[in-house]
């Protein structure tokens, strides 16, 4: 009731002796009394109230019961995928250090504890949990308390102001109400169903972060090593180029050989030159993106990292596991069902409101029109008692709001069936990459071994006179191109066996859950 009101309500209820009437009036839906006339309400009818009222709130739900989707998986691998894999359960606990390099397991470390993006994820399940704090409220009521002080003036040419009675009213007003709500069709248990399915989900988006970051730090880590060895080697072939310009200088100074074979080694060194640069801005890009993961400022890891020719190598074997695993290692997939969960709870919240909703409701105040007697024992007046609330007609909106719920539901459930989907499109490729990627790299061994021999043997042959000097260039610029792909490919084996673990879920299994201390 506003407070205009209970002024209004006031002034038509004060008697020409100065006396309030002794009226009931209604307040919330149940009869209120000034003190002085209370009716005393049963204790026994009060008890069987609250009794029942208890009682109902044990009662059904509303809504369906949620039942987890059901996705068959296949029972193992396709072969080739896993042609260069063991065979045996998958152990993702830490999975990095398979590679045996401290500087990258200090690095994930780093990132678990500064990664804005775990931080913002560990944020968002603090909100979950405080929504789920929400939710719950609803068990317990609530209880508002108003005070208000009001001077005023009746029209003195209102039929509503009788003779004799001045028109200046004052009014005063201190008190406290009270509600709660009989959970009898499940509306608040769903709702709470709902916000922890919400909080689960919540926890597995952070675990999924953990994954994408800790893959993430790894494999720029492989890129920046592998784009060093990529450096080191092309300014190897600078070296070895510039030997053979100046070779061809001294013959052609000599008189053994022509101009033309001068013009061609500076063009293949140059060549060879112009890709260091683009080298150069590829190791700062991928250096200062690893920066900004480990919650540093772009350019702070220089030092700390190094210059090496060594890409990471695994120094243990890669077990394949079976499908099945991604159902429970993979946090997208375990997120995804638990966002079914929630929708789910959520038609019975919106099928509750086909029903009727009990209360228990009660006002305990102090009024009076003179301040000095606010607090007497005449000025209490308080109302307790049952009550019931039903939208008997609502123009479909209950009944639409129920079917919207449900067609959110079906998505969710689609969207969990296409993140299983994914998740073992992912892995198979990832493994299916990899084993190619060995292959490919023991070829291009091969062909950098040839290479090598190759430009030994031309150049020994050039300086005998017994060979053109094109071949020397060929030569030389063969091995430049194959020890730049075998040392892509190197790293790509590497980037292979993060992708492995990314799409397997692993890195989250030996964290702990951020607000344990909060459960």
């Amino acid at each position: 009731m506003c407070e205009s009101d209970l002024f209004y309500r006031t002034a038509l209820r004060y008697t020409p002796t100065g006396d309030f009437a002794q009226a009931p009036y209604d307040i919330a839906g149940f009869t209120m009394k000034t003190r002085s006339t209370r009716k005393k309400f049963s204790p026994a009818a009060i008890t069987i109230t609250v009794t029942v009222l208890l009682g109902l709130t044990g009662g059904c739900l509303s809504g369906p019961d949620y039942e987890a989707p059901v996705v068959t998986m296949p029972d193992a691998w396709q072969q080739k995928a896993t042609a260069g894999l063991e065979d045996g359960p998958t152990n993702l606990d830490r999975w990095w250090t398979r590679f045996g390099d401290p500087l990258l397991d200090g690095l994930i470390e780093k990132a678990r504890l500064n990664n804005l993006d775990i931080y913002t994820a560990a944020l968002r399940l603090e909100e979950a949990m405080a929504l789920r704090g929400v939710a719950a409220s609803g068990y317990y009521g609530s209880i508002d308390a108003d005070a208000a002080a009001m001077a005023g003036q009746l029209s003195e040419n209102s039929n509503f102001l009788p003779d004799g009675i001045d028109s200046k009213v004052d009014y005063y007003t201190i008190g406290a109400n009270a509600a709660w709500e009989a959970d009898i069709w499940g509306r608040v248990r769903r709702s709470v169903e709902s916000a922890e399915a919400g909080l689960d989900a919540s926890l597995e988006d952070y675990r999924d972060v953990l994954v994408l970051v800790q893959s993430r730090v790894a494999g720029f880590y492989v890129e920046v090593r592998t784009t060093q060895k990529q450096i080191i080697l092309t300014e190897n072939n600078v070296k070895l180029q510039k030997a053979t310009l100046k070779l061809t200088r001294d013959r052609f100074d000599a008189g053994l050989s022509a101009d033309l074979d001068v013009r061609r080694a500076e063009l293949n060194l140059a060549r060879t030159e112009s890709t260091l640069p683009s080298l150069y801005s590829n190791h700062e890009r991928v250096l200062n993106a690893l920066s900004v993961l480990l919650g540093e400022m772009p350019g702070s890891l220089q030092q700390e990292i190094g210059v090496t020719d060594v890409i990471p190598k695994t120094v243990v074997p890669v077990y394949a596991g079976v499908p099945a695993d991604l159902l429970r290692q993979r946090p997208d997939i375990r997120s995804a069902e638990r966002l079914v969960a929630a929708q789910n709870a959520r038609i019975g919240v919106a099928a509750s409101d086909y029903y009727p909703r009990f209360l228990l409701v009660g006002d305990l105040r102090v009024e009076s029109t003179d301040y000095d007697n606010l607090f007497g024992g005449d000025s209490v007046s308080y109302g307790f008692g049952p009550q019931i609330r039903w939208n008997l007609f609502s123009g479909g909106r209950v009944k639409n709001q129920v079917r919207a719920e449900e067609a959110r539901t079906a998505q969710a459930q689609a969207r969990y069936e296409q993140t299983v989907l994914r998740a073992v499109e992912e892995t198979e490729t990832a493994m299916v990459s990899y084993v190619q990627e060995l292959d490919r790299f023991a070829a291009l061994g091969r062909a950098v071994v040839a290479a090598e021999e190759s430009v030994i043997q031309t150049q020994t042959l050039y300086k005998s006179g017994l060979t053109d000097f094109q071949n020397v260039l060929n030569m030389e610029r063969d091995l430049f191109e194959q020890q730049n792909l075998e040392a892509a490919s190197e790293g790509d084996i590497a980037l292979r066996i993060v992708d492995i673990f990314r799409a397997l879920g692993g890195g989250w299994q030996d964290v702990p859950h951020p607000l344990t201390a909060e459960l």
